[in-house]
């Protein structure tokens, strides 16, 4: 059987079932396993030997336990200090994106790869035996620079907060107000003006619907949602663009929530022209991307010529273009590979320091929730079942489900 990520964008649990599925079918039928993925610590758990290929060549081959504690290529070495693990202590937990490391650069295109080793253009230690393939390099990464931010454009937005209150959601009200089966049910939480929450569950507890509910495009059934004290329920049509130019969203697949007939310049100032009713200056769409790294020549590009990664970092521009107060993160590293995801992460803590941002990110990913934020919410079937303090719900777990989903996300685990 080959498997070409077939855990991608799942949540722990569901992981784990498709993993343990896997190996049983595996050794019940006597069937060999081809898995290709983009997490170490799956391949790990999943694999006896791996095959690590970087530009179309295998840059590594061997027992995944040897590769992974002793790696002899510099790719290797790379991708291991970019994987996101689960936090093991206060010092790892909430807001240190220091210890967040990346591979610099993009993988290039087919035909621009430097003779000898591929990836010595990406490598912050190549040296002149690097044109032969195959090198060994003991240097730990380094840790990324990301590009400051332009505040000539990229102004300080006023801090804004978020107030949930006894709320109730359901695509079919009437049905929901007869059974008293609800998508969300009775949600009583807040962040305070430039805080940073994590909302973790698993597929189907309600998490990207609550995201929608808080930027409006999905309608309060019940209960009361409060952005800087207004109702989001009472707001009329012209109130309502206003709060849009409040509160942005960052869409959990950069590849389908881009337009693939329009070029990026015209994407990113679509919100500037459809919320603040003007047409973006060239230099100020560069300055939009130049804040999140990247070059004025990505602007006359269509999505199918960029990465996962590159189109992550324009949609975080085009979130920004309007200056909101509150940015929404819908799974915003669940379709990227492990050399990116810290990216990403890194921009939008960094960005919410400088900017002052309020930020809520959903994630079905502890490690990545552990990471970044201040505050926690665990959802389940629609409920809040924990919440609080990140070190404190990740490090001292107190219900069965928060415990369930850390065990499943230890065992993939670096």
């Amino acid at each position: 059987m080959i498997a070409d990520e077939p855990t991608t964008a799942l949540d722990v649990t569901v992981q784990g079932e498709i993993l343990n599925l896997l190996l049983t079918l595996s050794k019940e039928l006597d069937m060999g396993l081809l898995f290709v993925s983009h997490e170490l610590g799956v391949v790990r758990f999943v694999c006896q030997k791996v095959a690590v290929i970087y530009g179309g060549q295998v840059a590594e081959f061997g027992n995944a336990d040897s590769i992974i504690k002793q790696p002899a290529h510099r790719y290797t070495d790379a991708l291991i200090a970019a994987n996101i693990s689960l936090p093991r202590n206060e010092i790892e937990v909430a807001g240190n994106t220091n210890q967040l490391h990346s591979v610099r650069g993009s993988v290039p295109s087919i035909g621009e790869f430097p003779d000898g080793c591929r990836f010595r253009n990406r490598c912050d230690f190549a040296i002149d035996s690097c044109r032969s393939f195959l090198c060994r390099c003991d240097k730990r990464i380094k840790t990324i620079t990301i590009v400051a931010v332009t505040r000539s454009v990229l102004q300080k937005s006023q801090m804004s907060h978020i107030d949930v209150k006894n709320f109730y959601f359901s695509y079919a009200p009437r049905s929901a107000r007869e059974t008293g089966i609800w998508t969300l049910s009775n949600l009583n939480f807040s962040v305070e003006a430039g805080g940073f929450l994590g909302i973790v569950g698993e597929s189907g507890s309600g998490k990207s619907t609550l995201i929608r509910n808080l930027c409006g495009l999905l309608p309060i059934t019940e209960g009361h949602v409060h952005i800087d004290g207004c109702n989001l329920a009472s707001l009329s049509a012209r109130e309502m663009i206003d709060l849009r130019r409040k509160i942005q969203l960052i869409y959990q697949n950069p590849r389908r929530s881009f337009d693939p007939r329009m070029r990026i310049g015209r994407s990113i100032s679509q919100p500037i022209r459809s919320l603040e009713k003007r047409t973006p200056s060239d230099e100020e769409l560069a300055n939009l991307l130049a804040s999140v790294g990247l070059q004025a020549e990505h602007l006359n590009r269509f999505p199918h010529e960029l990465s996962g990664g590159q189109l992550q970092r324009i949609a975080i521009a085009r979130a920004l273009s309007v200056r909101p107060g509150i940015l929404l993160a819908d799974e915003p590293t669940s379709a990227l590979d492990v050399s990116v995801q810290a990216q990403a992460l890194k921009m939008i803590a960094e960005l919410r320091e400088q900017l002052k941002l309020t930020v809520v990110l959903v994630s079905h990913d502890l490690a990545v929730v552990g990471r970044v934020t201040d505050s926690i919410i665990v959802l389940k079937d629609g409920v809040i079942v924990e919440a609080g303090n990140t070190a404190n719900v990740l490090l001292n777990p107190q219900h069965a489900y928060t415990q369930k989903l850390a065990e499943a996300a230890a065992v993939v685990s670096l």
